[in-house]
């Protein structure tokens, strides 16, 4: 009797496990979560705030249509990209036959003086006269003869004037910016440099022959360096000062719950406000340079790492600090032997995340003036010399990618 009874609960308690096991089964293969008052909930106070976002950042899809050409525009301006070499390093090398050799820059041409009516009424032998005509919402000018100037409507001219050459040479539009240039008959221009129809021009001011490539040293590696050694110097003292902050906002460290929740309030502050904001005030403060900017790196560096430095201290197991403390060590001792060996590994990985970040964050520093590569940057974009800019940019990229391969190995030799 009592093992029938035992067997209709072993039978009943596998039917319930079974029923279970279904249950699970069909919750995963189900490809929607289910319907429930929660779940719609849920999903009404999600599209709510994303229609708010949405109706508060102006997204919209035909905005960004109608800004791809000027996009496209712009990427191709980029194109190619160009290194700025310091004086003295420029070379030429030819791949064919492969040799290396000096180069000097090439003079820029002359812009051509606009011709008045005395001009053209006291014209030599030799001399020849030349329109540039420019069309009402026309965005290029076009060289045009005496004769084909006669045949435009004055209501269809945007500009038109007259420009005189001297025997063996002739007017012509620069490629760059379409002014006027002058130059030797069988040269066109590019950013004001002569050049001849198989040549071309490199950095603005180097002519180069079919084959020849330009190698120096670009001047970006100083500010390069200079990036490097702020982030370096930033991010080692914001180590050091935030392990304090971080021992007094953890919880399991912390020596008092008041102490704790201030010192939390302290590093969300700092934490809230743009590493930018503060070069600005280290700028003010010590003057323009890198030093700013290793000032403004420490500060904007201890809310967050400190912060998680402070987990990296509450995930401890508290076993191995009980163990210490009984021995009888004082709260350093416990510190060195119980609670920095476990959280080494999780913060010489956030130090180094940090390194990371701090070597992006330093690239803008310089455009309000606390040193780094973005002064190099600044100075660019102001002159519009976006080819050197795109130069610039493959630069940071290159370090930045050398930055996290060499961070990767670190971490992975420290876990």
């Amino acid at each position: 009797m009592l093992a029938n009874a035992q067997n209709r609960a072993n039978k009943k308690e596998t039917k319930v496990k079974n029923e279970d096991l279904d249950s699970i089964r069909e919750s995963i293969l189900r490809p929607l979560p289910r319907l429930t008052i929660g779940f719609l909930i849920t999903m009404a106070i999600t599209l709510a705030v994303l229609g708010w976002s949405v109706a508060g950042t102006e997204a919209n899809p035909e905005k960004f249509v109608n800004g791809v050409p000027t996009l496209v525009d712009f990427v191709l301006r980029l194109m190619p990209p160009e290194f700025e070499f310091e004086d003295g390093s420029e070379r030429i090398i030819s791949l064919s036959p492969l040799e290396i050799r000096d180069v000097s820059r090439t003079l820029k041409a002359d812009r051509a003086r606009k011709a008045n009516a005395d001009d053209i009424d006291a014209m030599t032998e030799g001399q020849s006269l030349m329109y540039v005509l420019r069309l009402t919402g026309a965005d290029d000018a076009v060289i045009i003869t005496p004769e084909e100037a006669q045949n435009y409507n004055k209501d269809d001219v945007h500009t038109l004037n007259a420009y005189i050459s001297e025997p063996g040479y002739t007017i012509v539009l620069d490629d760059w910016d379409n002014s006027v240039i002058t130059v030797e008959d069988g040269y066109r221009s590019a950013y004001s440099v002569p050049y001849q129809g198989d040549q071309m021009v490199v950095a603005k001011r180097y002519v180069l022959e079919p084959g020849e490539m330009l190698i120096g040293f670009p001047v970006i590696i100083y500010s390069i360096i200079e990036t490097i050694q702020i982030a370096i110097v930033g991010t080692l003292a914001s180590v050091l000062a935030s392990i304090p902050f971080a021992l007094l906002a953890a919880r399991n460290v912390s020596p008092h719950p008041l102490i704790y929740q201030g010192t939390r309030l302290f590093l969300n502050l700092i934490r809230s406000i743009p590493t930018l904001i503060y070069a600005l005030i280290m700028v003010s403060a010590v003057g323009l340079g890198p030093f700013a900017g290793v000032l403004a790196l420490v500060i904007g560096s201890i809310g967050s790492q400190a912060k998680l430095f402070a987990e990296s201290f509450e995930q401890i197991d508290p076993n191995q600090v009980s163990a210490v403390r009984a021995t009888g060590a004082n709260g350093m001792q416990v510190f060195n032997f119980a609670v920095l060996p476990q959280a080494f590994p999780l913060l010489a990985t956030y130090s180094l995340i940090t390194f990371e970040v701090n070597v992006r964050a330093s690239t803008i520093l310089g455009i309000v003036g606390a040193g780094g590569v973005g002064f190099i940057i600044q100075k660019y974009t102001a002159l519009f010399q976006f080819q050197r800019l795109m130069g610039a940019v493959l630069i940071i990229a290159i370090l930045v990618t050398v930055i996290d391969r060499v961070s990767d190995a670190f971490r992975k030799r420290i876990i």
